[in-house]
């Protein structure tokens, strides 16, 4: 009978003295590797008892992205391939700062787009802007969608420009026609039906695409062609090109 009474006993001791063990181990709030530092996919324990996951951070080069213009991208390069002057939607003081003006234009992916503004004049009574914009230097290694973007960079004044007028200097709206071949420039395609520019096109052995029908915008290939006509059609005819 003794040796029946030590062996429950014993069966009965396991199963406690092993769960103390596993309480004792899950107990540290430290998870460390021999360097002391944790691991990308470490766990550790709150102050409340909670469990985190800490991941490393991914690196992005999307475009940095201010507080109130959530809708545009902001795009600063100080290098532009092809620059044009371009007059900007809208010229906006910053809210939290009377010493800096905020830019808005359309323009291309802002991935591939890059633009300055220039102060041209600044007065007492105005300031004058200047936009240049044109493409990255890289853009041929690029992913560049096709479309249009809300896009804008910034440019600090001397001083505050409150109550002050603003002005953007007048340029390209981007539709100015530009040569195609000797005798076709992106103008001769305006007003044209899709079949009647798909002609045109064939017969001086040109290469096109179709990057929007009126609100329906498409997803073309990945690359940049100087080239290549983008037709815009609305109603049923090209109201815009661009080469590209």
């Amino acid at each position: 009978m003794a040796v029946g009474r030590r062996t429950t006993m014993k069966q009965l001791l396991t199963p406690l003295i092993f769960m103390f063990v596993l309480a004792a181990c899950g107990s540290t709030s430290e998870v460390g590797t021999g360097s002391g530092d944790l691991p990308d996919d470490a766990t550790t324990v709150t102050n409340d008892g909670e469990s985190t996951i800490d991941a490393p951070e991914e690196p992005s080069d999307l475009p940095v992205r201010r507080p109130g213009f959530e809708e545009d991208h902001v795009i600063t390069n100080d290098v532009i391939v092809d620059p044009k002057i371009l007059t900007p939607r809208e010229l906006v003081l910053n809210p939290e700062n009377d010493t800096e003006l905020f830019v808005r234009f359309t323009g291309g992916d802002p991935n591939c787009t890059a633009a300055l503004a220039t102060i041209i004049t600044e007065t007492p009574e105005r300031v004058q802007v200047e936009l240049l914009v044109g493409i990255t230097e890289d853009a041929l290694a690029r992913s560049c969608m096709a479309g249009e973007f809300n896009l804008r960079v910034d440019v600090a004044l001397n001083e505050s420009a409150a109550g002050k007028e603003l002005v953007a200097v007048q340029g390209s709206a981007g539709d100015e026609p530009a040569l195609v071949t000797p005798d076709l420039t992106t103008a001769d395609f305006l007003g044209l039906t899709e079949d009647e520019a798909a002609a045109i096109v064939e017969e001086n052995l040109l290469t096109a695409r179709t990057v929007r029908i009126d609100d329906e915008s498409f997803m073309v290939t990945e690359d940049f062609n100087p080239g290549r006509l983008n037709f815009e059609f609305d109603d049923g005819v090209i109201t815009r090109v661009g080469l590209g």
